[in-house]
């Protein structure tokens, strides 16, 4: 929420092809996430941009539109629809985010559903213009596949336009035997044949070989599969680095560009990562330091203190062509594997480590993200009143005398790496470890602070601070300290309470409803079609009753205009 839409951005889209590839997702199979085909695009590649209604496509809902244009159906698609094509009012589904996302087209999907239903349903409504653009739009999208493009080198391609032809036919194959599948059952309710039941066999078989279209191609996008298997899915049995193997009880992993989510499959926690449903600690950590954090983790190499910071032992680079080393001091060319470099990272830091000096935001007033994200591995970030909470065991650092070069990262990784925990064990619920100290100290976790920790050292509670704008310390004593972490999600207990107490008015609801109905089942008042239904049905039945009793007695009306 922190980018706004502004002057002309809020009332035109700066991508010219995002009006086209919206009309074209309502007519086609949506292509495959972040790999536009026919409108080719290098922003709002994740943006959800779909609405093709498997077989129908748009038939039945301009079919219903065109027929019933004052249902309230009707209306709320159109206003829908402007929403679609004026940014301010796409992004009013999302908290006005400057970011392009098209998420909310599921409101309007379901309300297209129901129109598509309803329109089948009712015989009186003529599909003919609606079949007709369904099957023009499409066609039109073919030819435009077909327009030359001119090359980088002046000369003139065809077959270049769309990103790959061979989808796009495919595709546009599917939706015309799905149209032919739409207008066998057009045929047949014309004729007045049986054929609700057909459709819902021919929809279902649609909704099938439209999801398996765009999969298929998704998945032999990119990387080839069987290379994709073995390196990322299978790439656990390919690798001999392990938790098991290693000597460390605990570490991070890294990995080149474009390949976040690798080290999942292979059971190792990594640093960068595509995933966005993350504590919003994280999101503040990283934007102390000036790096973006959207929906994913990836923090470039030249930033290479939060490799030690985060414990990060073990880099991946994948091997390609005219590739370079890692820009990351500390870390030593170890092993190849699986189509990757492994580097090992000579100085590193296991997780939870002591600090004897902090900083302030105060202090780092004026210092560049850079200086900011350097310094974090000197000292520990406080605010002024974990300072004046700390000050017996934690002194000020001296800025002046650290010129934040390589060699004294380095140095400083070999300070934090000497007084760090031992026989860290971590499970679903927490984590514990444990570390010794000759004096009292603050230990820093590269966990992201959340109001659900709670810990405890030698079975005694101890408070969880957050440190360093998103990560968390406690407090350790002299000697042998035995670290305990657990975490409970923050309103877990109270929203099963309230759960629990909603099925049992539910239930109180259900029984006390049908002992008030005498075994009656309670009926809606309306159907989609604004079509009374159940007792409204049967009190209307009441008054046209009463009004043709009273007809005749109203032709016996006296001059004044009273009924006898």
């Amino acid at each position: 929420v922190s980018q706004m839409l502004y002057g002309q951005d809020m009332l035109f889209y700066q991508d010219k092809t995002r009006i086209a590839r919206i009309i074209q997702s309502f007519f086609m199979i949506p292509d495959a996430p972040a790999r536009p085909n026919l409108f080719d695009t290098d922003t709002g590649k994740w943006a959800s941009i779909g609405g093709y209604l498997p077989m129908f496509s748009m038939a039945g809902v301009i079919a219903f539109m065109g027929q019933k244009k004052r249902h309230w159906a009707t209306r709320l698609v159109w206003v829908c629809m402007i929403c679609a094509f004026v940014p301010v009012l796409n992004s009013a589904f999302y908290m006005f985010n400057g970011a392009y996302y098209a998420r909310w087209y599921y409101m309007p999907i379901l309300l297209m559903a129901m129109m598509t239903a309803s329109a089948l349903e009712q015989r009186a409504l003529n599909w003919r213009t609606g079949m007709l653009v369904a099957i023009a739009v499409p066609a039109v999208c073919g030819l435009i596949a077909l327009l030359p493009v001119k090359a980088e080198d002046g000369t003139v391609q065809f077959f270049h336009f769309a990103k790959s032809y061979l989808f796009l036919y495919v595709g546009l194959a599917v939706v015309l035997v799905c149209w032919l599948a739409m207008y066998w059952l057009y045929c047949l309710r014309r004729e007045g044949k049986p054929y609700l039941r057909l459709a819902v066999g021919l929809t279902a078989a649609a909704c099938t070989v439209c999801t398996m279209t765009m999969v298929y191609y998704g998945k032999s996008l990119g990387a080839d599969s069987v290379q994709y298997r073995q390196r990322a899915i299978d790439g656990r049995e390919h690798l001999s680095v392990s938790y098991e193997t290693d000597d460390a009880d605990y570490f991070r992993v890294d990995i080149s560009e474009s390949l976040d989510n690798y080290p999942m499959f292979w059971g190792m926690s990594s640093m960068r990562c595509f995933q966005s449903v993350v504590s919003p600690s994280i999101m503040e950590f990283y934007s102390s330091i000036g790096i973006p954090r959207d929906v994913a983790s990836r923090a470039e190499t030249e930033r290479y203190t939060l490799r030690g910071l985060l414990s990060v032992k073990y880099y991946f680079q994948e091997i390609k062509k005219n590739m370079e080393d890692p820009k990351l001091p500390g870390f030593v060319f170890d092993r190849e594997e699986n189509g990757f470099q492994i580097y090992r990272n000579a100085y590193f830091i296991p997780m939870g480590f002591a600090y004897d000096k902090y900083v302030t935001d105060a202090m780092l007033d004026g210092k560049t993200d850079t200086a900011r994200e350097r310094v974090l591995i000197h000292a520990l970030l406080l605010s002024e009143q974990q300072v004046r909470q700390y000050k017996d065991i934690i002194r000020p650092a001296e800025l002046n005398s650290m010129n934040l070069s390589e060699e004294q990262y380095l140095a400083e990784c070999q300070a934090r790496s000497a007084v760090s925990c031992h026989d860290l064990q971590y499970n679903a619920y927490g984590f514990s470890a444990s570390i010794t100290l000759d004096s009292p100290k603050l230990i820093f976790f590269s966990i992201p602070y959340d109001t659900g920790w709670t810990a405890e050292v030698n079975g005694t509670p101890v408070t969880v601070e957050k440190v360093d704008h998103g990560m968390t310390a406690i407090r350790c004593e002299t000697g042998e300290n035995r670290i305990v972490f657990r975490y409970r999600l923050p309103g877990l207990l109270p929203g099963i309470c309230v759960s629990a107490a909603g099925v049992i008015l539910l239930v109180l609801y259900l029984v006390l409803g049908r002992k008030l109905l005498n075994g009656e089942k309670p009926t809606s008042g309306y159907s989609y079609d604004n079509q009374p239904s159940g007792g409204v049905r049967a009190a209307r039945a009441y008054v046209d009753a009463l009004q043709r009793e009273m007809a005749p007695a109203q032709k016996g009306e006296d001059a004044n205009g009273t009924s006898e």
